[in-house]
């Protein structure tokens, strides 16, 4: 009787190169898919970013300009150090606002003469000035002759007894019946680049800001510099996504934008 032997058969050249095509091709539809997956991933992380960017520009500018002339008491609208708001032109993309950060306000109900070139003064509410890094002198109107204006630094506070310590103007400043000192902050806000900044290029507020534009206007729309005539501000935010896309062609930068435009009163000169 014949024997057969059943022998163990391997795969031919044509079968495992075309295993091979169809794993190329189920690679590579994965891969795609993955890095189809990621780009999407990564545009959505960038549309969030500047949606988020956009909103607290807008929302950060506008809720500190609401607060301009807040407790500040206005004594030469020519004189810069007294603007409530400082702008170069506009629109603009940089301006500083004056603010008194927690109401900080004492009148003077007696003769007082500043000794030292640093001194303490006992105040009614010393919390409303532990937030401060300025005061501003405030001349007692019926005063003659007319007394310069002058500013002082915020050295600290002592809230057990009320002490502010002041540092600043000169050696025996006088400070008479119905003089005021107010607390202020001074605080710059200007684009650089694409980086929102406060005060500093290091103090950095919103990124991917294209365009930043501060527009002040008085009460029948005309563009305004001073603060006696501003009433009304136009803000204008351009945000942009972190990363260029070479597909995307509505720009000339390949990003996409996000523009937004908030027109509001200044509170404190309605």
């Amino acid at each position: 009787m014949q024997k057969t032997f059943l022998k163990n058969r391997g795969f031919t050249l044509i079968e495992i190169m075309i295993g091979l095509m169809i794993s190329c091709v189920l690679v590579l539809g994965l891969t795609r898919l993955y890095s189809t997956m990621l780009n999407s991933y990564s545009l959505q992380e960038q549309l969030t970013e500047m949606n988020q960017n956009a909103k607290f520009t807008i929302k950060e500018i506008s809720d500190v300009l609401m607060q301009a002339g807040a407790d500040c008491e206005l004594v030469n609208d020519s004189l810069e150090k007294d603007n409530i708001i400082s702008v170069a032109s506009a629109p603009c993309s940089s301006f500083t606002i004056k603010v008194n950060p927690r109401g900080g306000l004492f009148i003077v109900t007696q003769l007082f003469i500043k000794t030292a070139t640093s001194c303490s003064l006992q105040v009614d509410n010393g919390y409303a000035f532990s937030h401060a890094d300025s005061l501003g002198q405030i001349p007692e109107s019926n005063t003659a002759p007319k007394r310069s204006v002058k500013t002082y630094e915020l050295k600290g506070v002592n809230l057990a007894n009320n002490k502010i310590l002041i540092s600043g103007g000169t050696t025996k400043d006088s400070f008479y019946l119905g003089d005021g000192l107010y607390s202020f902050n001074s605080q710059r806000y200007y684009l650089k680049g694409t980086n929102v900044c406060l005060d500093s290029d290091a103090n950095v507020l919103a990124e991917n800001i294209d365009t930043l534009k501060v527009t002040f206007m008085d009460s029948v729309g005309n563009t305004q510099t001073s603060w006696k005539l501003m009433s009304s501000v136009a803000l204008f935010v351009d945000a942009t996504t972190a990363l260029p896309d070479a597909r995307y062609t509505r720009y000339s930068d390949h990003r996409r934008h996000l523009p937004l435009t908030y027109t509001f009163r200044l509170k404190n000169k309605v």
